[in-house]
Parts: structure tokens; sequence; C-alpha cells
């Protein structure tokens, strides 16, 4: 063989043999930071398969954990019974009736209206209403600005005044209190 071969093969055969070892380190030190935690095993318990007589009749038949007091018996007394005596019957007063407070029927114009907890854009909007639809009105506040209004499906809250249609007069409407600003 010539001696350029030879050396051609030594040194493919230490680069192999480099390369493997190589691999075996790697694999290796892979295998190595892998969390090996313990497989759990179960812990025998005892379970009774028979109980005697005498087991039974050791154990407590009296729970301690909740005692109830005696209630005391009731034992019925004569009593006297009051002679009837006439009383005189009231004559009927007039009543005030309370006239109720004057409300409006009224609808939407505004394509998107906003029912509020309170009477300005401060308060958080509870409801969005669409054009047409109809609501009650209850009450206002004192610069007639705002409505307090009621839903059909009775939910009451506030609207800005000019939004609404067919109101009338706003000035024979209650001035409401507002709730206090958020």
């Amino acid at each position: 063989m010539p001696r350029r071969y030879q050396q051609r093969t030594r040194t493919c055969g230490s680069l192999a043999l480099t390369a493997l070892l190589l691999l075996l380190v790697v694999v290796q030190w892979s295998l190595s930071r892998q969390d090996a935690r313990p497989v759990p095993r179960p812990t025998p318990t005892a379970t009774p398969t028979f109980i005697s007589r005498q087991a039974i009749v050791g154990l407590p038949t009296r729970t301690p954990y909740l005692q109830l007091p005696r209630l005391s018996t009731f034992t019925p007394t004569a009593t006297l019974s009051p002679t009837p005596t006439q009383t005189p019957t009231p004559l009927p007063t007039a009543t005030a009736t309370a006239t109720p407070e004057p409300t409006r029927q009224a609808q939407v114009t505004a394509s998107l209206l906003y029912v509020r907890s309170g009477p300005g854009s401060d308060y958080s909007a509870q409801v969005i209403l669409g054009a047409g639809e109809e609501v009650t009105v209850l009450g206002r506040t004192a610069a007639g600005d705002w409505l307090q209004v009621r839903l059909l499906n009775g939910t009451e809250g506030w609207v800005f005044a000019e939004l609404l249609s067919a109101i009338g007069d706003v000035d024979v409407l209650a001035v409401r209190t507002p709730p206090p600003t958020p």
C-alpha cells in the first residue's frame, strides 16, 4: 500500500472514533439533564373487612358534637276573659288622595339614544335605544335639558331632552333630584 493511502486511512479512522466519542458524550449529557423523579408508590392502608360485635359495642353511642338543650314543657293556666265593652265606631274621614304626577309619552328621534344612570354624559350608559322606540317621561332636571324616562321593560334612566319628540310642555313635569355625580 502506498504511504499516502495509509495516512488517509489513519486520519479517517481517528475522525470516526472522535465523532463516536463525541456522540456518546452528548447522549450521556442529555440523559443526565432530564428530571429524574422517583415514581411515587401508593401507601398501603389497612381496610377492615370484618368488625366484631365487641368492637361495635365499644363504639360511642352519643355524638358529643351536637347537644340540644331540653325544651321546657308548656303548662296552660286558666285566664280570665274580660267582659265585653261597647266601643264607639269611628266615623269615616275623608282622606286625601295623591294626585299622580303628570307623565308624557315620547319617541326617540335620534338613530341611537343612550339611557344613562343620571342626567349628563358623566353618568354611565345603561341602555341604548333606537329611533322610533317609545318611552314614558317621568320628570326633568331643573333646567329641563335632561328627562327621566321609564322604558317599556320598566328600566328607568335619564336622556337628553332634545333627542325625544312629542313631549309637549316640559314645565308641567316634576323636577327630579338626580343621583350624585360619579
